[in-house]
């Protein structure tokens, strides 16, 4: 029997050139959180957004 999956979109990964790189840990969302929502085993883990130069 197959794992039931949350999500069926797929990422490609490949190097870029950034200008800023942040860190955060995930927390709890609640209605005035921003827009970006994860997974709930996320919480607790650290993240990081990356901005490219393009």
């Amino acid at each position: 029997m197959r794992k039931k999956r949350s999500g069926k979109g797929r990422i490609r990964l490949k190097p870029i050139e950034f200008s800023e790189i942040y860190e955060a840990e995930v927390k709890r969302a609640n209605n005035t959180s921003g827009r970006i929502y994860l997974p709930e085993k996320y919480i607790g883990k650290k993240v990081y957004v990356v901005i490219g130069n393009k």
